[in-house]
């Protein structure tokens, strides 16, 4: 077994670890004062190589007078540990070594056999036995292809002798997204056969994790070439995760968390939309009154309007998830799969409520006599051409005596040929129906814009002050006097604050964000956001902000933020979150956990015993809430680009239950509207 931890010794640390510049101390006290009798052992030559690579990577940390020396010494300093460490095999086993290493070395070790070749004098037996009796090195040698190249049928073998192991390990460094950050190797004689054979053990052993039966379930597009599970391991693991998950929410160490939303439309509401909220879950509440008296399909789509809000005040969609409301710290736990769609509690309840208005108003209507399908029929077969004088759009969705399952196989190619034609009049100016045969829709983001500069969206810089002023993680939201808020920017809005408010150790980050404009200091004293960080808010929470409603005094600062990379300009008709929920719904192109309705009812993906049943009732609502979005989009941006369009004249209608608002905000905490 390694030895206890030396928290003195260097360590190497990448430029995306804050501890990088930690030993800067210790790799000068080594470098220049260590001769050949001061390594002994092997954790003086791994100590020397953590040196060497420090000073290698983080040049920039030492003073330029140093440099020279420091890289002359640390080439001397290896040469002697390569030498030592060469004697040490020679003497003892790597079985023996590895006992003999302090514990912050244990992965460190390899980079050192590596990048010095002495992997090429281990005995191939004697690294077998190391690998069967520490089998948590298995992770730490795969990060090296010559390690794996040199002793392939070694590392399968143990392996295969640790199923379990090499299968948690294999899924957790292939499959998950945030446990490594560069890549594996798998050993060439461990073909896929024998993985699934590791993988069918690991998925019936009592020990199998949820978390990593569920990132097999949904195995990444981008591990395939390392390893494809076959149909019986996919399959096995979708069992495996509903028997842990049922095993799991049946234990009396789970304690229930119930968040909900409901759908009701009352006959006897009067003001067109209320809400009632008990405990975590809430009930929208709609007038049965004002929609059974306007059933026109004008109407009825403005309802998803100015009623059930699909879109925000910016005519953003309201269902797309947002990478920057998950919580910060929940984000880190668990296992993540890569390439996946970035859904969250709050996300889950707003698509369920898409969902849940989308199927109880197409049942109101049609107990009205009318269709919600009637209305996106009549918006691209005769409305866009009558308001905007553009032909071309056409839909046929399916007939109500169609079974659910037929409408869900029919209604995907009507959704793609909406696009197609929108595409075609973006890059065209008209449309011709004898090109569609010649396009392929993969990717919603490509859907281009008529209006140029549409949107400002998150550029790559934005992180950086992004996350000290609107993360939950920053050491801004605390203070010292006062309650931890959910961000920097929610203390400063919702309080008045000054900086001798927060800790100390945050001046210097305070300070900086005056300077370069981020908040400023009024005459009472009081931090305040600027204007521009208002608009990198709005971006951060929803992921877009619309060009043609930014004000006129805010243009020069857009200007020095698209400079500055912080903001970009996108020129297509959906925004990043609006295209990922598209994605993510429609297809499996781009996530790996995609609900993929269209490759679901195309691809046969299971028997049908019930064709009507409430699960592909609510597969075919989603694909219709899908089409609706499009219907508000395209209708949005004709109205934009011609000039044309629009509600002229609104009816006088109670629109909210002021009493069921009022009840809500005097319960929510303070910061929450």
């Amino acid at each position: 077994m390694p030895a206890e931890f030396n928290a003195e010794r260097a360590q190497f640390y990448p430029s995306n670890d804050l501890a990088y510049a930690w030993f800067k101390d210790r790799v000068i006290e080594v470098l220049t004062t260590w001769q050949d009798a001061d390594i002994k052992d092997i954790n003086d030559c791994i100590e020397v190589h953590e040196c060497k690579r420090t000073i290698e990577v983080h040049e920039h940390i030492f003073s330029e007078s140093q440099i020279d020396v420091l890289h002359s010494r640390a080439r001397t300093l290896f040469g002697l540990a390569c030498k030592h460490a060469s004697l040490l095999l020679k003497t003892a086993s790597i079985t023996d070594l590895y006992g003999m290493l302090e514990i912050q070395y244990c992965e460190q070790i390899w980079d050192f056999l590596v990048a010095s070749d002495l992997y090429k004098q281990i005995d191939c037996d004697d690294f077998l036995r190391l690998l069967l009796g520490n089998p948590h090195t298995f992770g730490d040698i795969v990060k090296h292809k010559p390690l794996v190249d040199a002793f392939d049928s070694e590392i399968t073998s143990a392996f295969i002798d640790n199923a379990n192991i090499a299968a948690e390990l294999i899924i957790r460094l292939l499959g998950s997204d945030n446990h490594f950050d560069g890549y594996i190797v798998l050993p060439k004689s461990l073909k896929n056969p024998a993985i699934d054979e590791m993988m069918l053990s690991y998925l019936e052993s009592p020990n199998a994790n949820l978390n990593y039966v569920r990132v097999l379930e949904t195995w990444p597009r981008e591990a395939l070439n390392a390893y494809k599970p076959s149909a019986d391991v996919l399959v096995g693991a979708k069992k495996s995760a509903s028997r842990l998950t049922a095993e799991l929410f049946q234990s009396d160490a789970i304690t229930s968390m119930r968040y909900g939303v409901g759908v009701l439309i009352s006959p006897d509401q009067k003001p067109c939309k209320g809400i009632a909220v008990k405990g975590s879950t809430y009930t929208l509440s709609f007038s049965a009154e004002w929609l059974s008296a306007y059933t026109d399909p004008g109407t009825i789509l403005n309802n998803f309007i100015y009623v059930f809000d699909f879109v925000d005040s910016h005519g953003l969609l309201m269902a797309p998830s947002n990478k920057h409301e998950r919580n910060a710290l929940v984000e880190t736990l668990g296992v993540h799969v890569r390439e996946e769609y970035p859904k969250s509690m709050s996300f889950n309840m707003r698509n369920t409520q898409a969902l849940s208005i989308v199927l109880a108003y197409r049942r109101f209507l049609l107990e009205a006599g009318t269709r919600l399908e009637e209305a996106v029929e009549w918006f691209f077969n005769d409305y866009i051409e009558d308001e905007f004088g553009i032909s071309g759009f056409s839909i046929s969705l399916p007939t109500e005596e169609t079974s659910m399952f037929d409408k869900c196989k029919s209604i995907g190619p009507e959704i793609e040929r909406v696009v197609k034609a929108f595409q075609l009049f973006v890059d065209r100016g008209e449309i011709d129906s004898d090109s569609f045969r010649h396009m392929q829709i993969k990717h919603f983001e490509s859907l281009p814009s008529l209006l140029g500069k549409k949107y400002l969206v998150e550029g790559k810089s934005l992180f950086r002050y992004g996350n000290a002023l609107f993360s939950d993680q920053s050491m801004l939201a605390h203070c010292p006097d006062h309650r931890s808020f959910r961000s920097f920017i929610d203390a400063i809005t919702t309080n008045d604050l000054t900086i001798a408010d927060f800790y100390e150790g945050c001046s210097a980050s305070l300070e900086e964000l005056v300077n370069e404009g981020f908040i400023c200091i009024s005459v009472d004293g009081f931090i305040e956001a600027t204007p521009k960080t208002k608009l990198l808010y709005r971006v951060w929470q929803r992921g877009a902000f619309p060009m043609c409603l930014l004000p006129e005094e805010l243009k020069a600062t857009v200007d020095g933020l698209i400079s500055e990379r912080m903001l970009e300009y996108s020129e297509h008709l959906l925004t990043p979150n609006e295209a990922d929920y598209m994605n993510f719904m429609f297809n499996d192109a781009k996530f790996s956990n995609s609900m993929a309705l269209r490759n679901r009812y195309d691809h046969a993906d299971g028997a049908v015993s019930d064709p009507n049943s409430q699960g592909i009732e609510h597969d075919y609502c989603y694909l219709l809430t899908l089409l609706i979005c499009l219907v508000l989009k395209i209708n949005e941006e004709l109205s934009v680009f011609t000039g044309k369009g629009g509600v002229e004249d609104f009816v006088d209608w109670p629109w909210i239950d002021e009493k069921m608002l009022n009840d809500i905000l005097t319960r929510m905490p303070q910061g929450q509207e």
